[in-house]
């Protein structure tokens, strides 16, 4: 399996403050802006990965860029964009990542963004480096549309779908047929993200933040996971090297493990698959989101989930046990192994080359093309071609379910 990229986009703002001069421009940029034009607005989507990508405009401009739809951040742009805007920045701040790597952004305020028919001003966004993201979906990405452009809106996300519908009829309601109406709050220690409680039984609650920009189901704070009796009492499996990441760096360790009971509210999920995070809430992902319409009134701070009618929450995980990321020389360097996976039981290692998967060249294969390749459930054997230290091995691997099955 490739690089499944649990986290890579909960970038949570404002942690540590440089200055309290900083924090405070920081946080007036942020809950800045207003809507100048449009009401509503849908829109069909693309995916990367698991990742929703939709096209914005900045600063009155034609020229549409790729940004990822992420409700786990605040709007950011990549700091070679801000460099061709000639943006000029407010504050500076510490950042962290979902991985718990920090680092130094520049804040600054969009005169214009525009989503569609949708059209903001004085917008705050932070300048990130966006290159280890590109790497990692081998897809170059401009920015992240975060919580302070959606905040005056009511949106509804259907994965099924793929469209993303914004309105601002925003009253809140007290119950939808079939569904679970969840009360949220919001805070810039997270973002501004929707924050919700969340329980693994038997007790242990948490913080959780309603994340599309993590690609799992739940991820769970890993002092939570060590300290608590998730690896003892569930079953579990723990990584070599990294199998996720942040927008700023990896994972430094990886769990996976099935919990027998999840629930939000009245919401109940048995036999659940989730891995880990170094931070301290937990994300609740694009794997567990796409099981259900979500709609997400900021205004109201309401979140509701219609289930779809095929649901299919994963208990397991069918995969190979690998993490690559594509190489500027056309390979696929192994970054991560699932501790008796069949890519560990067949001896692959750490910075082990891809070069050809299936009798294709990996430098034909993009790195979005090569996640769907392995991911792709109906495909049970690979044949690899891998260069170990300077040797160059033919290896079958086969898929199997990593997890002792309930």
């Amino acid at each position: 399996m490739s690089l499944k990229k649990y986290q890579i986009l909960c970038i949570i703002v404002a942690c540590f403050s440089i200055s309290s001069c900083s924090i405070f421009r920081t946080l007036k940029a942020m809950k800045s802006g207003s809507v100048e034009k449009g009401v509503e607005y849908t829109t069909k989507f693309e995916v990367v990965g698991k990742l929703i990508l939709l096209k914005v405009k900045i600063n009155g401009g034609d020229k549409e860029y790729d940004f990822i739809f992420d409700t786990g951040a605040v709007t950011a742009i990549d700091k070679k964009l801000a460099k061709e805007l000639n943006l000029v920045p407010i504050s500076k701040v510490e950042a962290k990542d979902a991985s718990n790597t920090t680092d130094t952004v520049k804040v600054f305020k969009l005169d214009h963004i525009q989503l569609g028919d949708i059209l903001e001003k004085d917008i705050g966004v932070v300048a990130i480096d966006l290159d280890f993201v590109n790497k990692m979906l081998d897809r170059h990405i401009d920015g992240i549309i975060g919580n302070n452009f959606f905040k005056f809106f009511k949106i509804t996300i259907n994965y099924q779908d793929h469209t993303l519908a914004l309105s601002n009829k925003t009253e809140a309601v007290k119950s939808v047929a079939g569904g679970y109406v969840i009360n949220f709050w919001q805070d810039m220690q997270n973002s501004f993200a929707p924050k919700i409680k969340c329980e693994i039984k038997p007790g242990l609650v948490m913080d959780g933040v309603i994340d599309s920009g993590c690609e799992g189901t739940i991820c769970v704070p890993s002092g939570k996971i060590k300290k608590g009796e998730l690896l003892q009492s569930n079953a579990n499996i723990e990584a070599q090297g990294t199998m996720s990441a942040g927008a700023f760096g990896k994972n430094t360790k990886d769990y996976m493990l099935r919990v027998n009971d999840f629930s939000i509210d009245s919401l109940h999920v048995s036999n659940l698959l989730v891995t880990n995070t170094p931070g301290k809430v937990c994300l609740i992902g694009s794997d567990f989101l796409s099981q259900f319409v979500v709609t997400i009134n900021y205004p109201a701070h309401q979140l509701i989930l219609v289930p779809i009618k095929s649901q299919n929450f994963p208990h397991n995980s069918y995969s190979l046990g690998f993490g690559a990321i594509k190489s500027d020389s056309g390979y696929f360097k192994v970054i991560g192994i699932w501790n008796s996976s069949p890519a560990d039981s067949a001896g692959i290692k750490l910075n082990d080359k891809i070069t050809e998967i299936n009798t294709t060249k990996t430098e034909k294969i993009s790195g979005n093309d090569f996640y769907k390749m392995v991911s792709n459930d109906s495909t049970s054997e690979y044949n690899l071609v891998i260069v170990s230290k300077g040797i160059e091995k033919n290896i079958l691997l086969k898929k199997r379910m990593l997890l002792k099955q309930p």
